[in-house]
C-alpha cells in the first residue's frame, strides 16, 4: 500500500515537472506575432478602419517600425499602443505573459484594391515582419436620401449621417465669384469632427465666408425624416482661368453616439461612440471666358454689377492747395484685383498715384465689394480747370455684356494765394507757424521751491509702508484660501448649486419646440450632477435607486425626494414623446426642476 502511495506521489511529480517545462518552453518560444482588421469584410471609402498588431510572448517590450507605402490607403492617426497581461499560477511558482498590440485608423482613398504593406517589429534583437494585408474597397454611398424613396428599417446611426457640399451656380464667368456651401446633415448625436481632406483652391481667388455652426444650424426634411442641418463653411469661390473645374470631395471623421432609452447611460456613458468617415460628391464648375468684343478701354477685369461715383472735396482751391479725388465703385461681384481708372491731367494740375480703400462682405448669398480710390490734385497755376472724365468699365454676367460707368463735369476753380495760407501743402511752400524753443525769463534772487518734496508728502510716505502692514494680511488670506480650497470635496459641494443653475438656464435656451429631446437630457442631467456634486460622487455611476439612498441619507423629506424621482423619470420618459417638444410643457418641466433644487439648498 505505501509503495502504490509512493509511485503514485511518483508520477504526480512527474506529470507536474513536465507541465512546468512545457509552459516554460512555450514561453521561450518566439513571439507570436497576428494582426486583425475591422472591418474585415464589406469594406467602403466612407468608414473608418481600425488595423492592429497583436505581439503576445515577447520577452521585452517591442518597438513597432513605420506604417508606410499604403496603396490605397490613407492613415489618419497611430500607433496607439495598448498592454494588457496575464498571471498563470503553477507548481514553480507564478508566470505572466503581456501582450502588445499597436493600432492604426486607417482611411480608403477610394473604390478598388488596397495593401497594407508588410510592417516591421522589433524584439530584442530579432526583427519580424508581418504579412501583407490586402482588402477590397467599394464605393461607400454618399449621396442623402431622396423624397419617395422609404427610409430602411432598423437603420444604423452612422447611415443617418451625411456631408453634402453645393454651389450656388453650375456656371460662371471668368472673375464671377460663385459661393460654396459644406452643411452636415445628421439625425443622431456627432462630436469629435476633424478634417481628413479639404479641396484645393488653386484655380480660385477664395474669400472666405464666417460660418457658426451651432448658432446657423436649422431642421430640415430628407425622404419624410427629420434632420439637424449644420453649415461647416461657406467660401466665396472666384474662377482666375476658363474651362471645367473640378473641386475635389471634402472628407471629413467624427463620431457618431447612439442613444439608448437608459438615461444614465446615455448621459455618462463614453464606449458608445463610433467613428465614421464622410465625404462629399465631386462639384464640377463650368467657367466661361469674357467676350473679347465690345469690351471697353476702362475695363480691368470687374465682374458683377456695379454702381461708380465720383467727386472733388471741394470745388474752389488756391494754388499749391491739395484737393482730393474720389472715385467709389460697389455692388455684387469681386473687385479685390482692379485697377484704378486712368486720369489724364489737362496742363496745370499735378495728379498724384492714387490710395485705396476696400471692403467685401456677404449679403443673401452674394458677394457685396466697395472699393474707393483716392487721389490728390495739385493746381499750379490760378484758373478753372475740367477734371478729366472718370471711366470704369465691368462685365455684367446677367446682361451677358459690357457696361461702363462715366463721370464728367467736374470742375475746379482755382484762385492766386495771397501768401497767407496756413501750414505746408503738397507741392507748395512751407510756411513756419511759430518757434519751438521760448526763452527763459531772468530774475532776481534766489530760487525757492513751489512745492514740498514728495518723498515729504504723508500719502507718499504711507505707500511705502503699506506692503509692511498689508503682508501679514496676505499671508492669513492666502492659507485661509489654501484651507478653503484644498477639501476638493468641499469645494465641489459649494459649486454644485451654481453648475446647476448654470445648466439648468442652458436647457431653457433650448426650449424651441423642436429640440425637446435635448432639452430634457439637459434638465436631468442638471439634477443628476447636482447630487454627484453634493455628495462628492461620481454622476456616472449613480442609478435611481442610489440617488434615491443618498439623498435619504441626509434626512431629505420624503415628499421631495419623490419630486425629485419624479422629475428625472419624467425627463427621460418625455424624450420619446413626441408631445413633449411642447413648449409648454417645457417651461413646467424647467419651473419643476428649479423649484426641486430650490428646496434642496434649503435642506441639504
Amino acid at each position: 500500500m505505501m509503495r502504490s502511495d509512493l509511485s503514485r506521489t511518483a508520477m504526480r511529480l512527474v506529470f507536474f515537472t513536465l507541465l512546468w517545462f512545457v509552459a516554460l518552453c512555450a514561453f521561450a518560444a518566439d513571439p507570436v506575432i497576428r494582426t486583425f482588421l475591422k472591418p474585415n469584410s464589406g469594406i467602403t471609402d466612407t468608414q473608418v478602419l481600425q488595423f492592429t498588431i497583436q505581439v503576445e510572448k515577447a520577452d521585452q517590450n517591442p518597438s513597432i517600425g513605420r506604417l508606410a507605402d499604403l496603396q490605397n490607403l490613407g492613415a489618419l492617426s497611430g500607433p496607439s499602443p495598448g498592454r494588457s497581461t496575464q498571471i498563470f499560477s503553477g507548481p514553480s511558482g507564478t508566470t505572466s505573459s503581456t501582450t502588445y498590440t499597436f493600432t492604426w485608423s486607417l482611411r480608403a482613398l477610394g473604390p478598388g484594391e488596397a495593401i497594407i504593406p508588410p510592417v516591421e517589429i522589433q524584439v530584442g534583437e530579432t526583427t519580424y515582419r508581418t504579412q501583407p494585408v490586402r482588402l477590397k474597397v467599394t464605393a461607400g454611398s454618399s449621396a442623402q436620401p431622396r423624397a419617395g424613396v422609404p427610409v430602411p428599417p432598423n437603420q444604423a446611426p452612422e447611415e443617418q449621417v451625411f456631408l453634402k457640399a453645393e454651389l450656388s451656380q453650375r456656371e460662371a464667368f471668368v472673375g464671377e465669384p460663385v459661393l460654396l456651401t459644406l452643411t452636415l446633415l445628421a439625425r443622431p448625436q456627432v462630436g469629435d469632427l476633424n478634417w481628413v481632406d479639404r479641396p484645393d483652391f488653386s484655380l480660385f481667388w477664395v474669400e472666405q465666408v464666417p460660418t457658426d455652426p451651432e448658432r446657423e444650424r436649422y431642421v430640415t426634411e430628407l425622404a419624410g425624416e427629420q434632420y439637424y442641418a449644420f453649415p461647416l463653411e461657406r467660401r466665396m469661390l472666384v474662377p482666375t482661368s476658363q474651362g471645367s473645374i473640378t473641386i475635389d470631395p471634402y472628407s471629413l471623421q467624427l463620431v457618431v453616439t447612439a442613444r439608448s432609452r437608459d438615461l444614465f447611460k446615455d448621459f455618462f456613458s463614453r464606449d458608445r461612440g463610433k467613428r465614421i468617415l464622410r465625404k462629399t460628391e465631386p462639384l464640377t464648375l463650368k467657367v466661361k471666358p469674357l467676350p473679347s468684343d465690345s469690351r471697353p478701354r476702362s475695363y480691368s477685369g470687374a465682374v458683377g454689377e456695379f454702381l461708380m461715383s465720383a467727386e472733388l472735396d471741394r470745388t474752389e482751391a488756391m494754388v499749391d492747395d491739395a484737393v482730393a479725388l474720389r472715385v467709389t465703385v460697389e455692388g455684387e461681384g469681386f473687385l479685390k484685383p482692379v485697377q484704378p481708372p486712368v486720369l489724364d491731367p489737362p496742363p496745370g494740375l499735378r495728379i498724384q498715384e492714387p490710395n485705396s480703400e476696400e471692403s467685401t462682405t456677404t449679403r443673401s448669398g452674394k458677394m457685396v465689394s466697395r472699393k474707393t480710390w483716392e487721389w490728390l490734385i495739385v493746381p499750379a497755376s490760378p484758373g478753372e480747370f475740367a477734371i478729366p472724365e472718370v471711366r470704369f468699365g465691368w462685365f455684367d454676367p446677367k446682361a451677358g455684356r459690357y457696361r461702363e460707368g462715366i463721370e464728367k463735369d467736374l470742375v475746379l476753380t482755382v484762385v492766386k494765394g495771397d501768401g497767407a495760407a496756413a501750414g505746408a501743402r503738397p507741392g507748395g511752400r512751407l510756411v513756419p507757424q511759430g518757434t519751438d524753443i521760448q526763452y527763459i525769463k531772468l530774475v532776481e534772487g534766489d530760487l525757492e521751491l513751489g512745492s514740498r518734496r514728495i518723498h515729504g508728502e504723508g500719502w507718499f510716505q504711507l505707500l511705502v509702508l503699506a506692503p509692511v502692514l498689508l503682508l501679514p494680511a496676505g499671508i492669513g488670506a492666502g492659507r485661509w484660501y489654501a484651507r478653503r480650497t484644498g477639501d476638493l470635496s468641499r469645494v465641489r459641494a459649494r459649486k454644485a448649486r451654481s453648475r446647476a443653475r448654470n445648466r439648468l438656464a442652458a436647457a431653457g435656451k433650448r426650449m424651441d419646440g423642436v429640440e425637446g429631446s435635448v432639452f430634457h437630457e439637459e434638465v436631468a442631467r442638471a439634477l443628476v450632477e447636482y447630487v454627484g456634486d453634493r455628495f462628492d460622487r461620481s454622476s456616472s455611476g449613480l442609478t435611481y435607486d442610489d440617488v434615491e439612498r443618498l439623498l435619504v441619507s441626509r434626512s431629505v423629506p420624503a415628499d421631495l425626494v419623490r419630486r425629485f424621482r419624479d422629475c428625472v423619470e419624467a425627463c427621460d420618459f418625455a424624450r420619446y414623446v413626441p408631445a413633449s417638444s411642447q413648449t409648454g410643457r417645457q417651461e413646467e418641466t424647467l419651473r419643476e426642476a428649479r423649484d426641486v433644487l430650490a428646496q434642496m439648498e434649503k435642506v441639504l
